[in-house]
């Protein structure tokens, strides 16, 4: 998801160096190339419209993959396959979404795009053609893409007396705890009717549609929007920020690689488990809890700023936690390393984008190429399950590759990332 970053008081002093706002097309209040950018959302509206929209998307993100397997009965290689179609999707959403926000409005790209997912979730449970949801997945993921940045900027312009890091620290609460608590009710929804999963996003997706519309609708909001803080810490060198950005981008990529993988196989851990789908649902809320926790210790913590240990500890725990999830004997055991993968996910995450945003001379580039790396990890590591499933003919053979290459990609690519803080480029002028 394109969500709000994690903050705190350093982040509070760094944003304005990171160039916060050029991260965020046209949320300098600058309209380029004729963007029609500004928003009528009050700052408590777009913060309820993002809460709502990440609940209906982790409740049927996740939740997906079980109504595949109970309504169509894929297999662990096909539900893989599905989330490389999703992957897809998001990838080419968060691209080229913010772009057209740019041009089409905010305010208009935000309202299509709930209208769109809204529309795609009430009719994609009705045929019952074996590949609908390799329909139905891709073109969500596609038209949720551009929903976060509408979002971002939305936090961003609306007025109110928050400064920039803090809107976006609280934004990146709000969407991890709504996101969690949705896919925990999805247990008991799923219980009731498999179903519900599309179609309880869909009723929060269109009604959401309907109180935006009313909210945007009239004159343009009063206020001052994001203020921007002076940077008062330079002592960090340079090379350091920049080694420290790669080591982030790299483990965040890992992490999504590794969570994306698993979301595909979480119904056949259920079943591994001896647990109904319902249970399985429930049981998975506990990482996006997990993630949620870690977003609000690593925002008002700063001790992991710029520590080795915190890129050591991302990149081992990873793969080890993954390992624990997918052959640990019993709940109990899952459990623990559903928590620890949720909880070192949400430091590799506010590793990936406070870096960026404290390395800041490469302005809304540097972002964009966070963003665009989140993705490709999205997309690669359902993909690469996919290809071991169909080739060993069993999903056993895919939770191998995940491990083994996630733990390949994470640890192998810190070490190699390490060295490339020596040849950080030139300032931008």
């Amino acid at each position: 998801m394109l969500a709000a970053r994690s903050s705190g008081k350093r982040l509070d002093r760094s944003c304005a160096r990171a160039d916060v706002h050029s991260t965020i097309p046209g949320a300098s209040g600058t309209n380029r190339a004729g963007m029609k950018n500004p928003l009528k959302l009050r700052l408590v509206d777009a913060y309820l419209v993002e809460g709502f929209s990440a609940m209906a998307a982790m409740l049927f993100l996740y939740g997906v993959y079980f109504w595949t397997q109970t309504r169509f009965g894929y297999s662990g290689a096909e539900n893989l396959l599905l989330g490389s179609f999703q992957g897809l999707g998001y990838v080419l959403g968060a691209r080229y979404g913010g772009r057209i926000s740019d041009r089409l409005g905010y305010a208009s790209m935000l309202r299509l795009c709930l209208a769109g997912t809204s529309l795609i979730l009430a009719a994609g449970w009705i045929p019952t053609w074996h590949w609908t949801p390799f329909v139905v997945l891709p073109l969500f993921a596609l038209l949720t893409g551009p929903i976060w940045p509408s979002l971002e900027a939305s936090v961003l312009h609306a007025p109110g007396r928050l400064s920039t890091p803090k809107r976006l620290g609280l934004y990146n609460l709000v969407w991890s705890w709504s996101g969690a608590l949705g896919l925990f009710l999805g247990g008991p929804l799923f219980a009731l009717r498999p179903e519900a999963v599309l179609w309880v996003p869909s009723g929060i997706l269109l009604a959401l549609l309907g109180w935006s519309t009313w909210r945007l609708h009239g004159g343009q909001v009063e206020g001052s929007s994001a203020m921007e803080i002076p940077h008062l810490s330079d002592s960090v060198p340079r090379t350091t920020k920049y080694r420290f950005m790669l080591v982030g981008w790299w483990a965040n990529a890992a992490s999504y690689f590794l969570q994306a993988g698993l979301n595909a196989l979480l119904p056949f851990l259920a079943l591994r488990l001896a647990i109904s789908p319902a249970a399985g649902i429930e049981l998975a809320s506990s990482l996006l809890f997990a993630r949620a926790v870690s977003f609000f210790v690593f925002w008002k913590w700063e001790g992991w700023h710029y520590r080795e240990w915190s890129n050591v500890l991302v990149c081992v725990a990873l793969p080890l936690a993954l390992a624990v999830v997918f052959w640990g004997p019993s709940v109990p055991v899952v459990l623990a390393g559903l928590l620890s993968l949720g909880f070192v996910a949400g430091l590799a995450y506010s590793m990936s984008i406070f870096y960026t945003l404290d390395y800041g001379e490469t302005k809304g580039e540097h972002g964009g190429l966070h963003e665009s790396v989140l993705g490709l990890g999205m997309l690669a590591g359902p993909l690469v399950g996919s290809v071991a499933a169909y080739a060993h003919g069993d999903a056993t053979a895919a939770q191998a590759w995940l491990v083994g290459l996630g733990a390949l990609l994470s640890i192998g690519g810190y070490v190699l990332v390490r060295g490339f803080g020596r040849r950080a480029p030139a300032p931008h002028s």
